[in-house]
């Protein structure tokens, strides 16, 4: 996803925070996931609402194949998400 399609995702505002990462696809070759942490532990985050927001302001290529929602991302000691773990 490029970074001027995230800055007009704002549905992503529901993450703490989150990483776009191109995930092996056997149709495609790489397929768009979104991997993000939510705000608020307490709420449930309907991926079906999310992706209904993505396709508002998104171009089809751009969407993302998966959304999934994580606890929290994993990091190395000095705090840098580590990509291949995810």
């Amino acid at each position: 996803m490029a970074s001027s399609h995230r800055e007009r995702v704002g549905v992503l505002k529901l993450f703490s925070e989150h990483i776009v990462v191109g995930r092996r696809d056997q149709e495609w070759g790489q397929a768009v996931t979104i991997i993000g942490v939510p705000k608020n532990s307490e709420t449930s985050i309907d991926i079906s609402e999310i992706r209904a927001q993505l396709r508002e302001s998104l171009p089809n290529y751009a969407l993302p194949k998966a959304i999934e929602i994580v606890e929290a991302l994993p990091r190395n000691a000095m705090g840098k998400v580590l990509r291949r773990l995810v």
